[in-house]
């Protein structure tokens, strides 16, 4: 589209100069009218502003040859003392030639003979035969055609690797396999749903712990000793609301003894310590110490109990 426009657009400009070089020789062939009776040479003057005349069109050739050979036969009649340069002027025997030419059958042999007398030896024919018309004019303009072609294939090839240079930047991206695009599609989705499903199932093991007697037990200080089944239900409860929980402490924490594994265990549903060196029949200074040793064994870094706290809790 585009293109199309700028085709139209350089074709009206091109038409608008037509029309305005046609104006522009219509306002001088009037100003040659009305100055080339009293004024011969200065109706000559103007006319030879018009280049290459023998490229006009029909009708404008017809006029300025019409102009110019009743500008040249007034200043010839006018001008006897400069008749010379008269008779030497190339485009005033070009131009003659429209008028006196026709003397050859007959037609306006009175003027040529006036005119021939102006310059005894003189001959019209003779002196026409003598003068051509300029031969450069087709060369030019196939020149002139060529060099507009080679401009024009070399703007097209300027895009064109310019173009290219953009496609080897940015390749395009490849097509997938649609079959494959919907599959992957679909597996995502699954996976997706298999994950809110197990979130689910997650908080609900949870709830269901927080909300159950055995959660009580372990969290209020009361005269209480966990029987291994309690033990074992607590550590299934924790690992059916936290699936990563195990194997991150078998990851981090490898070798780990019962006791440190209750230890993990219950920090994990916020017991207090206190309440855990009950449980675990210890004194606070050891869970304390349990703690902090454990940290720097899990992450390698020195930390305090609280710190051993958060670690268990983001898990």
């Amino acid at each position: 589209m585009k293109y199309l426009f700028s085709f139209l657009l350089i074709l009206s400009f091109l038409l608008s100069s037509c029309a305005q070089e046609r104006g522009e020789h219509e306002a001088l062939f009037r100003q040659v009218e009305a100055v080339v009776a009293e004024r011969p040479d200065s109706a000559l003057a103007l006319l030879r502003t018009v280049g290459m005349p023998w490229n006009l069109p029909e009708d404008e050739r017809a006029r300025y040859n019409e102009l110019y050979g009743l500008a040249w036969w007034n200043s010839a009649v006018k001008n006897y003392s400069n008749h010379d340069s008269l008779f030497n002027n190339f485009s005033g025997l070009n131009q003659l030639d429209s008028i006196f030419g026709p003397a050859q059958s007959g037609q306006g042999s009175e003027s040529l003979s006036r005119l021939e007398g102006l310059r005894p030896g003189w001959s019209w024919s003779e002196e026409k035969s003598m003068v051509e018309e300029p031969k450069w004019t087709t060369p030019l303009l196939i020149v002139s055609g060529l060099i507009n072609l080679l401009m024009f294939l070399l703007v097209g090839w300027l895009i064109y690797e310019r173009k290219k240079r953009k496609r080897e930047e940015c390749p395009p991206r490849e097509n997938p396999n649609p079959e494959n695009t919907l599959q992957e599609r679909l597996e995502e989705d699954v996976e997706t749903s298999r994950e809110k499903v197990c979130q689910h199932e997650n908080h609900e093991a949870r709830t269901a712990f927080a909300n159950s007697p055995l959660y009580d037990r372990f969290q209020k200080k009361i005269a209480w000793e966990p029987s291994p089944d309690d033990w074992a239900e607590l550590f299934h409860s924790v690992d059916s609301g936290y699936p990563q929980f195990a194997s991150t402490l078998d990851r981090d924490l490898p070798g780990l003894t019962i006791q440190e594994r209750r230890l993990c265990y219950l920090i994990k549903i916020n017991v207090k310590p206190s309440r855990v060196a009950q449980l675990l029949n210890m004194a606070d200074n050891n869970v304390s110490m349990w703690r902090k040793r454990l940290f720097t064994k899990a992450t390698g870094q020195a930390g305090g109990s609280k710190d051993f706290d958060s670690y268990i809790l983001n898990i």
